[in-house]
Order: structure tokens, then C-alpha cells, then sequence
């Protein structure tokens, strides 16, 4: 069976189930052209060549994209066949019993969300008004195909205790193969035998899924719909992530990170225990800063999904919880790095090697730190994610699996120590932020030369970060930047004509006579109320500028 696909539309255990489907509704080959003798009169008409209901065609992975329904315009799969059409929604669902309450699904005692029959059913209701409108030109005309959908079950969970109404449309993936045995079909099924030329149609349906009214349908967890890939250049292609927007509030956006597997060469990547181990050690190592500096955990990004062994699959999603108004480092340089001082660039690379200087200090380093895990706000806040390499104590390495999992990895450089290697990353950050300037291969080109001609303040502490060694940790690194920072202290100069227009030649003693005791008398001031007024008399002032005349 042909299958038109769309790119990005399909996570890796939907594609397996839909593959399967593909093979077993494929048009039978005549390999014998000899009438079999002796079986079934149904084998010795297939033998002859009898008429078969194929060839169907699907389409998988896509949306409506002039629906606003949700879940309810994005599709799976749908199967165009001889006679009617098919709306498969693909469920993957392991290791636990499947109930219903109140039109919502549970594994086990976990919510999964609305009834995917619920769901499914308004799809159908979306298709059908589609086709309504193309009635006239079917082979079938005036009549528009029959709409069926089908929530298949292609893990291994239990959905037996579902009520009939969720079981009627809720099928194995195993028993919905057993439909391309075309008696099988006639059975469930029953066709009009004018109905039985919709396969003559699928022009028609070209144009209603191919044009320009559809896109890849979006990556969706947790509440999250995957809006914009933001990262794709993992050297192993190991995992992608999304910007994405809560479905609930349009103003709450995460990271969408999606694991592919099927990219990790090694044992962990080919069972569930092995993946989860993986996907949990950045769970581990925040749970870890959690309980010695929460402050900085606050600033760290932090899984919204709950992860069990058997849920981590070959293709794996999870949300992770984005602070307002943050942006990857590039991102907020090229945005905001130009309205901000020298002043403000210095005092926001002090805030980086600060962050990092209380993650050496409880004996943590990032080992994989770069555009991709780094987040600030205009505000000058400071983010940081990607923690899936860290090295922490007394846990220690990933070992020989870092250079698979971190984006630095396989550059890493072996003679120096995990915190020194964050050292030299952070050097190379520092650079940027306190020049404005993009990371980018053209700009890590030009750093020797650039360092070697700058005469700023800051230039030999970078140098000596870069370089690797010098630092043993961003505590080290951070002392070297306030040691080599100019002093803050400056002469105060200030006009005095400044305060000509608010000049008034009258004795405040007069003029705002005390209604009662006075509330602050110091030195340096006098405050009390006068007629319902505030007044605050400044004694050192005065002091200081009878004192310069």
C-alpha cells in the first residue's frame, strides 16, 4: 500500500506500526499462475486472479492547518480503501491496564489524557464535512464515503476493561491487520457493491491531503504542542528540541526535547532500562543541586514529564519547564546584546561564573556547555539546561558514553579536569557576551587573533581561561575577573545651577511649620508631618553644600 508521509509528523513507534500496516494491505503478487487444486474455493478464486478490494492508499503524520480543533485536525493515519475510509489513531501504550473514567484514559492510575476515542470521533466528524463537499465528484456519485475510525492499540497494554462504548472503536494492531484478508473485511464491514470503486478516487484525495491545507502534524506532550525547532545540530543526531507553547495558555512555553535512539550506539540505547538511565541522570544531578543550593536550582530547567523504565522508548519526548521571557544564547545577543553597556555586559558575565562557580563549589560541572544550554533574559537572568553529561560526585562520568550524549564531546579535551573543561567553555562565552558577538565558527576562528590584541581589562583572565589549566574551577575564574576589574570608585560631579528651577526663597521652618513631634531625627535628616504633608529636612545636604561654598 503506497503511504504518503510527512516529514516530522510521526514519532518512531508510529512509523513501526504504520510500516507493518503498509506490508500487510500491500496488493497481493500473483506468484502462480496454475489454479490451485485441493483447499478453499476462495484459494482456488485468489489463484485465477479473482477481483482483490486493492490497491488502498494512506496518509500518515499530517494536520489540518486551516482547523483551530487541537488534537481533533491532526491525524495519524488515514486510510483511503476500495469502499470506505479509515481514521487510525495510533496509541504505543505498555505495561499497564487501560481504563476510562469521565471520558479520560488512565494507565494504570496515570492520567493519559482525554478519551482518544472522544478524540478520534470528531476527526471523523472533521473528515466527513471535507468530503461532503466532494460528493459530486466521486465514482460513487452523490454519495460520500463511508468515514470508520479506529483507535489501535500497537503496545502491549491491557485495554480489555475499557467500557463497549470505548471497545467498539478500540482494536490490537494484530486484529486490525486481520482486515486485509478481504473476508475478513466483508464481514466487519459489509460493503455496497457501488461503493466498491473508491479506490478509482485517489485524485481526489491528493488534493484534499497534499495541497497547501495541510502540514506535518505537531509533536504535542504533556499539554505542549511543539511550535519551532530550535535545536537540530546534536553531532549524533541523538536528540532535537522545540520551542513549544502550552495548549491551555498561549503565554507558557517550554523546551521540547525529542530522543531518538535509534542514533545511540551501545547496549543502554537498545533496551528501556538503558534509555532511562540516560534520560534520568540529568533528574539525578538537578535533584542533586536541589538539596545543596536551591536557589540555583530555580535557575536551572527542569522536567515536567514522568518518567517510568517501560515509557522511554526508541522515540522519546519530554517537556521541560521554560523560564518567561529567556532565550538561547545566540538568540538573546542578537536580540538584546547591542542595548546593553559595557557596564551591563560585565556585570552579566560576573552572573555567569558566579552560577557556575556555586555548581563547582558542591562538586558539579556541566561538561556540555554552549548555545544550546545556556538561556538569559533582558533582565540579565541566567538559565541553564542540558545537563544530560554532567559529571557530579560521587556519581562521577557518563564515561565512555559522553562523547554520544554532550555536543561538545567528541572535542572534549582529556587533560583537563570536568571543571576546567566548563572553564574554558565559560571563557569562550565571557568573550562573546563582553564583544557582542554571536558564537559562530567564523567568531571561534578569529579568538586567538582577538585575544592577542586586546588590551581591555578582561582580555588575560579570558586568554588564560581559554587556554585551559590556569583555572581549576569558576570560583578561581571568577576571582580572576574581579581582581582584574577597574576599580568602581569615580569623582562625583554635579552642576549646581541643576537645582536653579527648583529653588524657592523661603525658610522651610516657616513655611512647613511641625504639627506635632518630629518622626526621624538624625544627623542627617529631620521628617515630620506639616498640614497633611510630608516633609523631610536634609541636614548633611545642607551641610555639604554651605561647606563647597
Amino acid at each position: 500500500m503506497e503511504i504518503e508521509r510527512w516529514e516530522g509528523g510521526l514519532q518512531a513507534q508510529e512509523i513501526k506500526a504504520i510500516d507493518r500496516i503498509k506490508a500487510a494491505f500491500a496488493k497481493p503478487k500473483l506468484t502462480n499462475n496454475k489454479v490451485a487444486r485441493g483447499g478453499s474455493l476462495q484459494d482456488q478464486l485468489r489463484s485465477i486472479g479473482s477481483p482483490s478490494m486493492f490497491p488502498w492508499k494512506g496518509y500518515a503524520g499530517f494536520r489540518f492547518v486551516d482547523s483551530d480543533r487541537g488534537y481533533e485536525g491532526e491525524f495519524d493515519l488515514v486510510i483511503v480503501t476500495h469502499c470506505n475510509v479509515f481514521i487510525i489513531e495510533l496509541k504505543d501504550w505498555n505495561h499497564g491496564e487501560i481504563t476510562c473514567n469521565q471520558d479520560k484514559w488512565y494507565k494504570n492510575s496515570q492520567q493519559m489524557g482525554r478519551s482518544p476515542v472522544s478524540v478520534t470521533r470528531n476527526k471523523k466528524f472533521l473528515l466527513e464535512n471535507k468530503l461532503k463537499r466532494e460528493k459530486h465528484r466521486f465514482s460513487n456519485r452523490g454519495f460520500t464515503p463511508f468515514v470508520h475510525f479506529f483507535v489501535v492499540m500497537s503496545g502491549n497494554a491491557d485495554f480489555s476493561k475499557l467500557p463497549d462504548t470505548e471497545l467498539h472503536h478500540t482494536i490490537s494492531l494484530d486484529e486490525f491487520l486481520t482486515y486485509a484478508d478481504q473476508k475478513t473485511f466483508n464481514d466487519k464491514f459489509r460493503p455496497h457493491p457501488n461503493a466498491q470503486v473508491l479506490n478509482q478516487d485517489f485524485a481526489i484525495f491528493d488534493e484534499l491531503f497534499l495541497g497547501n491545507s495541510t502540514a506535518p502534524k505537531q509533536i504535542s506532550v504533556n499539554g505542549y504542542k511543539a511550535e519551532s525547532l530550535i535545536f537540530d545540530e546534536h553531532p549524533t543526531k541523538l536528540y532535537k528540541e522545540f520551542l513549544a507553547k502550552s495548549e491551555s495558555s498561549k503565554q507558557d512555553e517550554a523546551l521540547l526535547r525529542v530522543w531518538n535512539f535509534k542514533n545511540f550506539d551501545g547496549v543502554k540505547g537498545g533496551t528501556p532500562e538503558g534509555r532511562y538511565s540516560i534520560v534520568s541522570r540529568e533528574r539525578e544531578v538537578l535533584s542533586y543541586i536541589k538539596h545543596q543550593n536551591l536557589d540555583l536550582y530555580k535557575h536551572c530547567l527542569r522536567s515536567l514529564t514522568n518518567v517510568q523504565p517501560d515509557d522511554v522508548t526508541t522515540e522519546f519526548n519530554e517537556v521541560f519547564e521554560l523560564p518567561p521571557n529567556h532565550s538561547r544564547f545566540n538568540e538573546f545577543i542578537g536580540k538584546f546584546g547591542k542595548n546593553f553597556s559595557d557596564i551591563d555586559r560585565s556585570n552579566l558575565v560576573k552572573l555567569l561564573v558566579a552560577k557556575f562557580a556555586g555548581l563547582h563549589k558542591m562538586k558539579v560541572a556541566h561538561r556540555d556547555l554552549g548555545d544550546h544550554s545556556l538561556w538569559i533574559s533582558p533582565g540579565k537572568e541566567i538559565a541553564l539546561s542540558n545537563f544530560i553529561s554532567a559529571y557530579h560526585q560521587p556519581i562521577g562520568t557518563v564515561g565512555d558514553y559522553r562523547s554520544q550524549l554532550s555536543i561538545s564531546g567528541r572535542n572534549a579535551d582529556d587533560e583537563l579536569s570536568p571543571f576546567q573543561s566548563d572553564v574554558k567553555t565559560l571563557g569562550i562565552l565571557c568573550w562573546h557576551i563582553l564583544n557582542d558577538e554571536r558564537i559562530s565558527p567564523v567568531s571561534l576562528e578569529k579568538l586567538d587573533e582577538n585575544l592577542a590584541s586586546c588590551s581591555e581589562w578582561y582580555g588575560l583572565v579570558i586568554e588564560n581561561a581559554i587556554a585551559g589549566g590556569r583555572y581549576h574551577n569558576a570560583e578561581e575564574l571568577f576571582d580572576a575577573l574581579k581582581e582584574a576589574e577597574p576599580s568602581d570608585a569615580c569623582t562625583f560631579e554635579f552642576d549646581d545651577s541643576e537645582l536653579e528651577p527648583y529653588r524657592r526663597n523661603i525658610s522651610h521652618s516657616r513655611q512647613y511649620r511641625e504639627d506635632d513631634d518630629l518622626i526621624v531625627e538624625t544627623d542627617e535628616k529631620e521628617v515630620y508631618v506639616s498640614d497633611g504633608l510630608m516633609v523631610k529636612h536634609g541636614l548633611m545636604l545642607i551641610h555639604q553644600l554651605m561647606t563647597q561654598h
